[in-house]
């Protein structure tokens, strides 16, 4: 137990640093991005500081620009194309040198300027009509008189600020769901490893119990026929060597169970299998079991309504299967048993089915039936002696012969069983 909660324990740290991780990861990416976009306002200041610099002394530029600024000053609404082609035209050489400047800090992005005086610029500021896209630039060496500030666009900046982000973001994404995922599974795998070493503890705990009666009374009955040996008489030997005989018997069917499930987990295919006559088997198995329903007062009902009922298989492993179904009818069964066992074809298959009126298996139990060591309980008590085991070596034997199993039940209403194998001709 305190093993488990240390494993438990470990569990809520791991996921607690990968959280950590996760928010360290975020952080790291914002701060990386805060770092490009100030890296590109630098190189965007330096070029327009160059550009300012290469238009001190350009008296064509400053009077083109003074030209623009008076074209800038009509009314918007009125300004034709003809108007802004001209405005371009007076602008080219500043429009060069921004072009030039830029790629010489590697700046290939698409642009827009433009030119307005300082105090559209404060109201512009003070209105939040700037964006973080737009820079400034004064113009007081050039143009002194006209307090001149060059503003420059870069419409596509978010996104090409984003792309220079996107590998490290999918990198940094993909790892770190790569390690949510090997978490994901870490805790599964636990879950499972410990489901199973739960059902590995309570089979070690049941066959001691299961083991520990027959060899309590092969023990008692050989002490008792020691102790009297000189004495004893042939009906009392006979009655001790009965008891050694039938609890022999016992342990030599869980011995069996135990061994069957090893073989056939450990073996990937059989090739000695036969024609198999399943209604001579059905019947042959019905015998040899009907005793177990005639102490309990119970009944059997056979209806065979295949036409093809041959197929190929191991002969002592489906009896083994039969033998099973009909065991577990009578086990797990508080009333008179009644067993119901038919048969049909189905789309070239054999179809098998074995319905009894028991106690049933509820749905959550239903899930899991089919697993090694899985035993069903009833309340606090598992009444019926057993490994669990049975419904496994089921499972395996018709996985075995290319079948399918269906088992449907629901509580107090019995439970049904279906195999479907391939048939022969």
């Amino acid at each position: 137990m305190k093993k488990l909660e240390i494993n438990k324990g470990l569990i809520y740290v791991t996921f607690t640093f990968l959280l950590a991780l996760l928010v360290v990861q975020i952080s790291w990416t914002s701060q990386v991005a805060k770092l490009e976009e100030r890296l590109f306002n630098d190189r965007v200041e330096l070029a327009l500081v160059n550009v300012k610099a290469d238009l001190e002394g350009d008296e064509f530029a400053a009077e083109s620009m003074k030209e623009s600024m008076k074209e800038s000053k009509k009314d918007l609404n009125k300004e034709t194309s003809d108007d802004k082609a001209q405005k371009k035209r007076r602008l080219s050489r500043v429009d060069k040198l921004l072009k030039d400047n830029l790629l010489r800090y590697n700046i290939k992005l698409d642009y827009d300027f433009d030119l307005i005086n300082n105090k559209e610029a404060i109201r512009q500021e003070s209105r939040s009509i700037a964006s973080k896209g737009w820079y400034y630039t004064k113009m007081e060496n050039i143009l002194v008189d006209e307090g001149i500030q060059l503003k420059l666009i870069f419409p596509s900046r978010d996104q090409f600020l984003l792309s220079k982000l996107f590998g490290m973001f999918l990198i940094s994404a993909f790892l770190i769901l790569a390690v949510i995922a090997s978490f994901i599974i870490m805790l599964r795998l636990y879950k499972r490893e410990h489901l199973l070493a739960q059902k590995t503890k309570d089979f070690v705990n049941n066959m001691t119990h299961e083991l520990k009666t027959p060899l309590t009374n092969i023990g008692l009955a050989g002490s008792l026929a020691q102790k009297q040996i000189n004495s004893i008489d042939k009906n009392k030997l006979n009655h001790y060597l009965q008891i050694i005989d039938t609890e022999k018997n016992k342990l030599q069917s869980l011995a069996d169970d135990i061994l069957n499930v090893a073989v056939l987990e450990n073996t990937h295919s059989y090739n000695g299998f036969e024609k198999i006559d399943m209604h001579a088997l059905i019947s042959n198995v019905t015998k040899e079991n009907l005793l177990a329903l005639e102490v309990r007062n119970g009944s059997l009902n056979l209806d065979f309504q295949a036409s093809n009922c041959f197929v190929t298989g191991n002969q002592k492993r489906l009896t083994n299967v039969l033998t099973n179904l009909i065991d577990n009818a009578v086990k797990y069964n508080i009333n008179e048993p009644v067993l119901y066992i038919s048969t049909q074809n189905i789309n070239n298959q054999f179809i098998l089915s074995v319905k009894d009126n028991g106690v049933g298996i509820n749905k959550e139990d239903l899930k899991h039936i089919l697993e090694k060591y899985y035993r069903v309980s009833t309340g606090n008590v598992q009444d019926s002696k057993g490994f669990g085991l049975g419904l496994t070596f089921v499972k395996l034997v018709i996985d075995e012969h290319n079948g399918s199993l269906k088992i449907r039940s629901k509580p107090e209403h019995g439970t049904e069983v279906e195999i479907a194998l391939p048939t022969i001709s």
